[in-house]
């Protein structure tokens, strides 16, 4: 009896944190994917040339998107970088 109620209490939880690391995984894989920061630079300057924004925000904005496609390259670099070791 106390196995079956252990497992009740247990499981629910462990569900839980795995469904909400599995969400962090997705996030950060669309935060650091190249392609969608590009993607949105493109936006941005598109809405920046229609107006819909100031100059200061597409600045700022464009400057944290760049910092985002630096990062992401330096993530790809180093996991490159970390594979080559592996295979030797």
């Amino acid at each position: 009896m106390f196995v079956v109620d252990d497992l009740l209490l247990w499981l629910p939880g462990k569900a839980l944190v795995w469904v909400f690391k599995e969400l962090y995984n997705h996030v950060m894989a669309e935060w650091r994917d190249p392609n969608t920061i590009r993607q949105q630079l493109l936006e941005l300057q598109l809405l920046y040339e229609m107006d819909e924004m100031s100059l200061e925000e597409y600045e700022l904005r464009e400057t944290q998107l760049l910092m985002r496609l630096r990062q992401a390259a330096e993530v790809e670099y180093s996991a490159a970088e970390g594979g080559e070791d592996d295979s030797d």
